[in-house]
């Protein structure tokens, strides 16, 4: 009995334990500037501005995004220096300038952007890497962060309705076709292996589980070390979230899980480096 009300104890004393250091440690972002204020602006950023907030003219894009190194221009008395412009390294770099930092960004390719970056030749402009991004609908927390670190700057483009195909079969005679919204690339999947509704649904309900453990792998990085660790080596943490047992798991164990149809299987995981 003592010891059923112990840990009944500990699990309701634990959850607000983890909360405490979660909401302690976020508030540093949004209140560690020199005057201990948010290093965001008093409002908050929701809609991004019109075009004609955007620079489109090249010469003043390249003098910026095309600043050559130089010894001489290295400021001094630096507080931080960040190796490399993707949006890693300029997020970050925004966030300590903004906290009042003296920083300083490097970059050994001819112009900032890391993958995110562009060129333009003959008049069209092209990506180099990534080319679509998801959940970045206005009110998402992806894009409130992002309008925030680029003033609303930044504007997103909704994907096509159907945006890419997938090829399969001799002479990739079988065609099928990925949507934009989950429920409609459920439903047409549907439509396309109707005998495997069960699997399809069963597949995207595991995904769903599995992108909740971000966040639990996140707070694990809030709390001190000694905690994180007890949590892990004692399997409190996987008893408080199961869904963890995807992170021990492969791609294809859990397809065997849902389905043995090979298109199928073909399909849904045709994008795998999104997992």
């Amino acid at each position: 009995m003592v010891l059923a009300l112990a840990l009944w104890g500990f699990t309701l004393l634990l959850p607000l334990a983890l909360a405490y250091y979660y909401i302690k440690d976020s508030l540093w972002l949004f209140s560690s500037s020199p005057k201990g204020q948010s290093i965001f602006d008093e409002k908050l950023i929701t809609n991004p501005p019109g075009e004609t907030d955007i620079e489109i003219d090249q010469a003043k894009r390249d003098a910026v995004l095309k600043n050559s190194f130089s010894p001489d221009k290295v400021p001094d008395s630096l507080d931080a220096i960040v190796i490399g412009s993707g949006l890693g390294g300029l997020s970050v770099a925004s966030l300590l300038s903004r906290a009042g930092k003296k920083v300083l960004v490097l970059e050994q390719h001819d112009q900032a952007g890391g993958c995110c970056h562009v060129f333009i030749d003959k008049g069209f402009e092209f990506d180099i890497g990534i080319h679509y991004v998801g959940k970045m609908n206005p009110g998402n927390t992806n894009r409130i962060l992002s309008d925030q670190l680029t003033d609303g700057k930044l504007q997103w483009l909704s994907l096509d309705e159907t945006y890419d195909m997938i090829a399969l079969g001799e002479e990739y005679s079988k065609k099928y076709y990925v949507k934009s919204g989950r429920e409609k690339q459920v439903e047409y999947f549907i439509e396309q292996f109707p005998k495997e509704e069960k699997a399809i649904r069963s597949f995207y309900k595991k995904m769903e589980d599995a992108a909740k453990i971000s966040s639990i792998v996140g707070l694990l990085k809030f709390i001190p070390k000694f905690l994180a660790r007890f949590l892990l080596s004692s399997g409190i943490l996987m008893w408080l979230a199961p869904n963890l047992k995807y992170l021990k798991m492969t791609v294809e164990e859990v397809l065997n899980e849902v389905t043995d149809n090979k298109d199928l299987r073909a399909v849904l995981t045709y994008c795998f480096g999104n997992y």
